[in-house]
This record gives C-alpha cells, structure tokens and sequence, in this order.
C-alpha cells in the first residue's frame, strides 16, 4: 500500500495536473505508466533539499536575532510598538529588559525620509535625537513615547502627514556601551495622532557613528546616594 502512494506521488510531482485522474486512483493502472524514475527521484530530492534549506536558513536567522538580544549575558529588547497616552495610541520605543542586570538607556535617535507634509509651522529638520537617560530595572518593560520627537523631525505639520522612520538606540550594559538598530517604518500621522504603521522591508536610512558616552565621562549618570551622606 505505501509503494501504491509513493507511485501516486511521484506520478504527481513527475505529470503535475496533467496526469489522469484514473491513474491516481487504479493502482494497477499508475504502475503501467512509463515514466522516468530517475528524473521523479531528482525532483523529490531537491524538493527534500529546498525545504531543509529553507529551515536551517530561518533558525540561523533567528538565532542571529537571539544573539543580538542577548549580550554580555543580558537580555535586552527594544523595539518600536504602541502605548496608550492620554487616551490615544502613541508610537512608543518599548524597552524590555528580560535579564536580572539593569540596562542604563542613554538615548534614541530618529530619522525621517520620504517626508510629505503640509502646513508646517517650523522647519523639518527629518532628524532628532530622544534623550532618555533611564534604567530598565530586572525583568522590567519601559515605554518612551516617540510622537513629539516625530511632530518635531516633521516640522510640526498641523494636517496630515507621512514618512519612513528610521531608529537607532544607544543603552549601556555594565560598562560597555551599545548601538541598536531597529526595523523602519511607514507612519502615517495626524498631529500627535497615529494613524496607521506599516513595517518597511528595506533600510531607508544609514546611521552614523558618533563618540560613545563612555569617551565622555561628564556623560555617565551618576551614582545615587542616600541624603545625608557625607563624601570625603
């Protein structure tokens, strides 16, 4: 019975739509049918090979996004998503420290192409920076809200507005300090106001790198300590 089905097989992926439909179902009738073994065997080994590649190409990428994630030992996301304010839905970088480490975030840095605005009452600069200056405590999730950085970058349009926006935040691990890149979207805005996102495929802005808050040790936050508490 199983060589009945392999046949059956093979005279699909050999035939295609075009074999009979008697021939699928007459096992007597499919094994008198000529055809050409070794080329069915080629075609259902690269179809065994395609679809082995396909999933080792999916786990490696997934395990390269694991090991971006993951630094030092610490679990640290950001990403770009929604959060409520004021009743609204915001744009927001939402922060998600899975780790037990704190992740000291320095700032986010936004820049907008393909910008069509209207109404603008300042001049669009299609670029800003977001300081933050936050720890994300163990195992702790922190929303920035991204919509005035935006309006501002836009040249505060008063109607409706869109753009491509491309982001990149900077946070420190123990000592070490990192640069993330994050995936582009599509926005479509009105005011302060989102009113649609969509994932953009490809990379509409190239970041570029600049001096490290540890080469600026004015910039370290500094240590918190009790009131009262003499220093010599």
């Amino acid at each position: 019975m199983l060589l009945v089905y392999l046949v059956k097989f093979l005279l699909w992926l050999y035939f295609g739509p075009q074999v009979q439909t008697s021939y699928l179902f007459d096992a007597k009738a499919a094994l008198e049918i000529t055809v050409d073994w070794s080329t069915s065997i080629r075609a259902a080994i690269l179809l065994v090979l395609a679809g082995a590649l396909v999933y080792v190409l999916i786990r490696l990428r997934r395990e390269q996004a694991k090991s971006i994630k993951r630094r030092n030992g610490v679990d640290f996301r950001s990403s770009i998503g929604f959060a409520m304010q004021d009743g609204f839905k915001s744009v927001a970088l939402l922060l998600d420290n899975k780790s037990r480490a704190q992740v000291w975030t320095e700032e986010i840095e936004i820049a907008l192409t393909e910008l069509t605005a209207n109404q603008q009452t300042a001049d669009a600069t299609c670029h800003e920076t977001h300081k933050i200056r936050q720890t994300v405590g163990s195992r702790d999730l922190l929303p920035i809200s991204l919509v005035e950085t935006i309006y501002l970058a836009a040249g505060k349009p008063q109607r409706k507005y869109s753009c491509v926006m491309s982001s990149l935040v900077r946070y420190r691990v123990g000592e070490k300090w990192f640069e993330e890149r994050m995936l582009d979207y599509r926005l479509n805005m009105i005011g302060l106001t989102v009113a649609g996102i969509r994932r953009e495929r490809k990379c509409a802005y190239v970041f570029r790198s600049k001096d490290k808050p540890q080469d600026k040790p004015q910039d370290k936050p500094q240590e918190m300590r009790p009131v009262g508490t003499n220093t010599k």
